[in-house]
């Protein structure tokens, strides 16, 4: 961590520099971009400036409920406006008449005025409504669970508002922005837009969008399991809303199913129950679906907490016939999960087992790593109930792996994020110094010289630089080196294996790959009759004669004891090179340094998949793991490819 401060601050310095270097000969420029730098006034504002009490901004307001009154009253002013309406005018028109069409679930009507909008946006242009308009787009398709598209129209919303500093369009779109990038489990990215959007929110005390911020980065800690920071971001936003003048607003019981959910994972029934009767009380028939489904998932967590099982599989039931859940896959998910569970926890194992699998293929239909994660955890488990330790074993190991990758992973990316940020600032406080001090008036003989020490320093800490990274990449090197290498063999270990999968380096995203499992034959006897230290030859003899037949784009594993596994590319004739294996290995006795021994394996092979298959699917190592059952049942010192038999 001190070697990335120490970086970081050598950049910043860097940076620093070359911003100065900039403003010596550039000064009278100074002035002028910061006079460009205007902030655009909202439409609100552009509406009083026609008429300080414009009668569409009332309308606008009555829009999101009194639908066939505001029409009536939109009619009336249309027919006694005696001039062209101006463009904010018309813009408000349609988008009260949008926010009619939504009350009203007029699809058709929205599509209608969503292209007029765009039409206005583009061919005008009005920047702020286009960025606005993309913002809409990308909440759509979060409702929808369509996060990377989502993610693609609000990149496009953000640059434009940023762009032409529409600061109460960023408000919403980075809100939108955190919140699909916290459903991509891209932590780092929700994080910074979230933090973007509490710096933004100091201009903007009262937005509604402070209180959301707080909530959302409450989220974001409880996926990163620190649950005291979550709490107190969350408490913040509870804080907000109970605010006099905010007379307790709409995401009060969102905040206190949040509260709830955290301390469900504190294992904390008490306070559980209670934030989620307090949310409770502000859900009633008139509320969305969306909140009566996370009212029903609430309870079943409670449930589940307080060990009432027939309780909390009734909750779950009910979140999953509500007539609104097809429009939220991911909340079907967790209610199936959560239903899993229930039946888990009374012991009705067949039944659990059918519905965490309806669950794992909710959450693989949306991509949605987190909770794919937990729920082939769960599956693991009853699994395990059911007498399947082999298969739980295999899924546990799997999964349990990439749950504490994942929470390590971006626990440190965030720290980073925060501590990038903080640095960001002063590079910026700094800057701003410079430029002042510049503008107080340097004569021209001076800038030089100051330019020319300024540029000698910058060449010095380029030069170390340049020296620092070059010993850390040496560094690297040997430190992964260790990490992924297994010191008897040679060969690498389960950790380069996952980490080849995320992230290849010695496979080709190009290629397709068969999994290879090998074992050495009776190597328990091997070890029995002549000791560790012969076992332990043998098994170097053996890696080294199997990573002999592979290429450099392939890949070796030592798996675990006498088991090795193998990527490697499709071929022509795969049945020839797995015949290669076993007879590399039989072909000759192995002499070792104390012992003369005839050594044989039995290979298992898999079909051919991409490497995103075999990162996402366990298939290919389950199927490699069968052949290589069939091979030691049919006597060893054999192979069998998965072409030999049918599932």
């Amino acid at each position: 961590m001190q070697k990335k401060i120490t970086l970081s601050l050598l950049i910043v310095f860097l940076s620093m520099l070359i911003v100065v270097t900039v403003d010596t000969f550039l000064l009278g420029n100074t002035e002028q971009q910061a006079s460009e730098k205007v902030t655009e006034p909202q439409p609100e504002t552009q509406l009083r400036a026609i008429d300080p009490h414009h009668a569409l901004l009332a309308l606008f307001e009555r829009s999101g409920s009194d639908s066939d009154d505001v029409l009536a009253d939109l009619h009336h002013w249309r027919e006694e406006l005696t001039r062209q309406p101006q463009t904010i005018e018309r813009i408000f028109q349609l988008w009260i008449e949008r926010n009619v069409a939504r009350n009203l679930k007029q699809h058709d009507q929205i599509v209608q005025l969503d292209h007029e909008l765009w039409e206005i946006a583009t061919d005008e242009p009005v920047p702020w409504l286009e960025a606005k308009l993309y913002t809409e787009k990308a909440t759509e398709l979060l409702r929808e669970d369509s996060y990377q598209q989502g993610v693609d129209s609000i990149k496009r919303a953000i640059e434009i508002a940023e762009e032409h500093h529409a600061d109460f369009i960023l408000l919403e779109s980075y809100n939108t922005a955190g919140i699909l990038h916290n459903a991509l489990n891209q932590l780092k990215q929700s994080q910074l837009y979230f933090s973007q959007g509490l710096e933004l929110g100091e201009r903007f005390p009262d937005s509604d969008y402070v209180g959301r911020f707080n909530n959302n980065l409450g989220l974001l800690f409880v996926h990163l399991e620190q649950w005291d920071q979550s709490i107190n971001y969350l408490l913040k936003a509870k804080s907000f809303y109970l605010a006099p003048e905010r007379n307790g607003a709409a995401p009060l019981p969102v905040i206190y199913f949040n509260l709830s959910y955290v301390y469900s994972e504190l294992k904390n029934v008490h306070k559980a129950r209670e934030y989620y009767q307090k949310a409770l009380k502000y859900i009633n028939s008139d509320s969305s679906r969306y909140l009566h489904i996370v009212a029903d998932k609430a309870k079943g967590r409670v449930d589940l907490l307080a060990g009432d099982g027939i309780e909390a599989e009734q909750s779950a039931l009910r979140c999953l016939q509500d007539v609104g859940i097809e429009k939220y896959p991911k909340q079907k998910g967790i209610c199936l999960y959560l239903r899993s569970m229930a039946l888990y926890q009374q012991d009705q194992i067949p039944e659990a087992l059918s519905v965490v699998s309806d669950s794992i293929d909710v959450f693989e239909s949306i991509a949605h790593q987190r909770w794919l994660i937990r729920s082939n955890l769960l599956l693991a488990k009853i699994l395990q109930a059911n007498g399947d330790y082999q298969k739980a074993l295999s899924i546990y190991q799997i999964y349990h792996a990439k749950e504490r990758s994942q929470i390590i992973g971006e626990f440190h990316a965030l720290e980073t994020a925060f501590e990038v940020r903080n640095l960001e600032k002063e590079r910026d406080l700094l800057s701003v110094q410079n430029q002042y001090k510049d503008l107080e008036g340097q004569v021209v003989a001076d800038r030089f010289k100051v330019l020319a020490l300024w540029l000698t320093i910058a060449l010095l800490v380029a030069g170390w630089f340049i020296v620092r990274s070059v010993l850390d990449r040496r560094q690297n090197k040997r430190l992964r080196a260790l990490s992924y290498l297994d010191p008897l063999t040679g060969g690498g270990n389960r950790r380069l294996y996952y980490q080849e999968l995320r992230q290849p380096e010695i496979l080709n995203n190009q290629w397709q790959y068969r999994v290879v499992v090998v074992d050495i034959d009776w190597f328990k006897h091997i070890n029995d009759k002549y000791g560790h230290d012969v076992g332990d030859e043998v098994l170097a003899a053996v890696a080294l004669k199997l990573k002999s037949r592979i290429d450099e784009e392939e890949l070796f594993i030592r798996w675990g004891g006498e088991e090795f596994l193998m990527l490697v590319k499709e071929r022509e004739d795969f049945r020839a090179f797995a015949q290669s294996l076993v007879s590399v290995i039989n072909h000759a006795p192995f002499v070792l340094s104390q012992e003369t021994l005839n050594v044989s394996v039995s290979v298992g092979v898999s079909s051919s998949y991409h490497i995103d298959q075999i990162r996402h699917d366990s298939s290919a190592f389950a199927k490699a793991d069968k052949c290589l059952y069939k091979a030691k049942a049919h006597g060893r010192n054999q192979y069998v490819i998965a072409e030999d038999f049918a599932d």
